[in-house]
């Protein structure tokens, strides 16, 4: 099952597709991505300077709209769903994402808390699922600090 998902990622980079949106079609990093062409011994394409082309719609999109645009939603029946942080990790690669909201970059538990109920948590959070990307929350528990 795996030896067909990456027949099926290497025929769709060779036929085009950009390491984030394979990433995107098949609920991985477009590092794993990467790996997974490497492993094949698929010569990948030279990336060089992109210049994006951002639709005038991007700067509209509210800090809901931004932080929903890089999470993927995992069902699971037992826990409810898992809102798996698909963004990046900030520069060391942390363990948790970061969002910025108003200038300032939070853990992404942290800003997924804030947009869920408008205000930061004010005290330590302890995570309820065993997922480390999961941004849920309703799967993290909000320690009282006495």
């Amino acid at each position: 099952m795996v030896e067909e998902r990456n027949q099926q990622i290497v025929t769709a980079y060779n036929q085009g597709k950009s390491l984030r949106k394979l990433g995107l079609t098949f609920g991985v990093s477009h590092e794993r991505i990467r790996q997974i062409l490497m492993d094949n011994n698929v010569t990948l394409r030279p990336t060089g300077k992109v210049s994006l082309k951002v639709p005038s719609a991007f700067g509209k999109l509210t800090t809901r709209e931004r932080f929903m645009s890089r999470v993927r939603v995992v069902k699971d029946v037992v826990k409810g769903d898992h809102w798996v942080w698909i963004g990046l990790n900030g520069r060391c690669q942390r363990k948790y994402g970061r969002f910025v909201i108003r200038g300032k970059a939070y853990y992404t538990h942290t800003a997924g808390i804030f947009i869920t109920t408008g205000r930061f948590p004010k005290s330590n959070l302890k995570k309820l699922c065993r997922i480390t990307h999961c941004v849920n929350p309703a799967h993290w528990l909000e320690r009282s600090t006495k």
